[in-house]
């Protein structure tokens, strides 16, 4: 796995350097359980800063797939998946709301409209910009260092999401 062209953080060129792997769990679509992946690191010889690779089907400090919270987000309620994860589900839905007067500048930045005030068009809004939450979120770090959850200035996209 190679490392961004540049420092997320401070935009310097192939300045950055393998610093290893370190594991995170992931829910598991359709059973219940965690998959272990690995998730790739590397440091910014020039500010120091780490940076690490994420795959497109989960989002920076969330356990459950993207697949799961956009069938949640999307009112899937009786799907397998999202009920075994709901408490979680519950906790990202308010979070988004929380988050989401931060996105305002965002909004203006992608060329999208200011954000109605109903959360749930936001969201299917958000969504449909990218075509999927794994494409949102893959944009929203690229060019702003954030998701529908937060700001994660240490985490970018591993790779397009037609390779997943």
């Amino acid at each position: 796995m190679r490392p961004p062209e540049s420092c997320p953080q401070c935009e310097v060129p192939r300045t950055l350097r393998s610093l290893g792997y370190y594991e995170r769990d992931v829910s598991r679509l359709m059973a219940k359980g965690f998959l272990r992946i690995l998730i790739r690191r590397f440091r910014c010889m020039t500010c120091g800063k780490t940076v690490s690779l994420l795959p497109a089907f989960a989002q920076p400090y969330r356990i459950v797939l993207n697949e799961t919270i956009e069938a949640f987000a999307a009112g899937h309620i009786f799907h397998s998946d999202v009920e075994a994860w709901t408490i979680h589900l519950r906790r990202y839905w308010k979070r988004f709301c929380f988050w989401l007067p931060h996105l305002h500048p965002t909004f203006q930045g992608i060329g999208l409209s200011p954000p109605p005030a109903d959360p749930s068009t936001c969201w299917e809004g958000l969504v449909t910009w990218a075509g999927s939450l794994s494409g949102t979120t893959m944009k929203l770090t690229r060019e702003y260092q954030v998701t529908l959850f937060g700001r994660y200035r240490c985490h970018v996209p591993n790779r397009s999401e037609s390779e997943y």
